[in-house]
């Protein structure tokens, strides 16, 4: 049955839209290197017509399928299982910038479109897409969507959710559902767009999308903030707001463990002196301004949160090349990260909260036998942390499990999300149960059944089966 289904394919949609064999394998891992599978196939269609005839014949033959974009996902959302009855079906061939809407500030674009070459593409009109992504060279719009990813802009700009208009995306059926209508209004019975964003693949393939721009801003001022802990951050952060207003297009917190870590895994780290040893925030504002404008803006502001007691000291960048020194410390705290081992945790808590939360994960690290050290960092504009732990290579996996529990469990008891901006996937479904009642559930059931009654996307992912 599985030849026929790929002779099938193969004959639909030529030999070229096919990976098979040994030259499937960079398809079947997840980005970490954590997750294997075994496909029995990658199909890579170059039209949105190919994706409604590999979904038809998969159905044929009961062959599942799983969607890949850029396969940078972290929660194991586009890794297939191990059964080799899984179809990877890879967007990134379908890669067009479908139009640019000047008057009403639209792009719309393939779902297999790289994020890089989305922002190049409104950088060349002078506007601007604001999602930013430490993986946007290699993610595409259409996992973006299906993750409703977040980043470093959401306190201006929102996450996917906001950004998108409108969306296109193939059924169970093989059918073209949705609209890409370039209108910010548009109330025309259930939203499919809502339905199918943070999906995860198992409503529909995603095939193209609206999405918003903006004017591209042309001036930046950017600081570096020293805050004694997380609680001082979030009380600059409410200063930042009051007087920096829309301008404010960022607020990145650092803790003191991830800084240090950078330190170590990158000798050329430039941190300004004064500032090491201690929580920093990345402060940025952004706008079509004159110049000089958004810096006194910036100063001022600071100036109150160290004579208010909360920030110990700010480092304000000076040129083009201080802003880009101070935003690699941020950029290289994941990378830092992954030479390291590991544990990470993508996690969203009310502001009121957070330091209460940190303040307890400290407490419990210290108590452990083995070392451990705390290297959590985040978006502290949208309340998105990620609570990262170091921990010895020794480290067995019983206590591993042990310190997950304590973060998620912490999480649901303060409030907050289990998953923030990368996913459910199949690493979180467990939690997704313990997070969400039982009623909410079985909505959520009931409505991958009726648009996907066969369970033919993305199975064991999100939701159990």
């Amino acid at each position: 049955m599985s030849t026929d289904c790929l002779q099938e394919l193969e004959n639909a949609l030529g030999r070229a839209a096919l990976v098979r064999d040994e030259d499937r394998a960079l398809y079947d891992v997840d980005w970490r290197g954590h997750l294997h599978g075994r496909s029995l196939a990658v199909v890579c269609p170059s039209r949105v017509e190919d994706v409604g005839e590999t979904i038809r014949i998969a159905r044929r033959h009961q062959i599942s399928i799983v969607p890949q974009g850029g396969n940078t996902g972290l929660a194991g959302g586009a890794t297939p299982d191990s059964t080799g009855r899984q179809l990877v079906l890879c967007t990134r061939r379908l890669n067009r910038i479908r139009g640019v809407d000047l008057l009403g500030n639209f792009i719309t674009v393939d779902a297999g479109c790289i994020l890089q070459n989305v922002q190049d593409a409104a950088q060349s009109h002078d506007r601007l897409f604001p999602l930013s992504l430490a993986a946007q060279g290699s993610c595409t719009i259409g996992g973006n969507l299906a993750t409703n990813a977040g980043g470093n802009a959401v306190l201006r700009y929102g996450n996917m959710r906001e950004l998108c208009v409108g969306i296109e995306a193939v059924d169970a059926q093989g059918r073209l559902i949705g609209d890409l209508k370039c209108v910010r209004k548009n109330n025309t019975g259930y939203s499919l767009r809502d339905l199918l964003i943070g999906s995860e693949g198992t409503l529909g393939i995603i095939t193209g999308a609206a999405l918003r721009l903006f004017p591209r801003p042309f001036a930046y001022a950017t600081a570096l903030v020293k805050c004694a802990d997380i609680d001082h951050a979030l009380q600059v952060l409410g200063i930042l707001r009051a007087h920096c207003a829309d301008f404010l297009s960022g607020v990145e917190w650092m803790s003191n463990g991830s800084l240090s870590n950078v330190s170590k895994q990158f000798l050329d780290t430039r941190i300004p002196p004064g500032f090491d040893e201690s929580c920093l925030c990345l402060v940025e504002l952004s706008g079509s301004t004159p110049p000089g404008l958004l810096d006194d803006i910036l100063a001022s502001a600071l100036d109150q949160a160290i004579t208010s007691g909360f920030a110990a000291d700010a480092a304000l960048a000076s040129n083009l090349a201080e802003r880009d020194a101070f935003w690699a410390l941020r950029e290289r705290l994941p990378l830092a990260e992954a030479r390291c081992r590991s544990l990470k945790h993508d996690v969203s808590l009310p502001a009121g909260n957070m330091s209460e939360f940190v303040a307890h994960l400290e407490g419990y690290l210290s108590s452990m036998t083995l070392r451990c050290a705390w290297a959590g960092f985040g978006h502290l504009g949208d309340g998105n942390l990620h609570a990262n732990v170091l921990i010895p290579d020794t480290m067995p996996d019983a206590l591993c499990d042990c310190i997950d529990e304590f973060v998620y469990s912490e999480v649901l008891r303060l409030e907050g999300s289990i998953s923030a901006e990368h996913g459910i996937g199949s690493r979180k479904n467990d939690l997704l149960h313990r997070a969400l009642d039982v009623a909410s559930l079985q909505a959520m059931q009931a409505v991958r059944n009726a648009l996907d009654p066969h369970n033919l996307f993305n199975p064991g992912k999100l939701l159990f089966n």
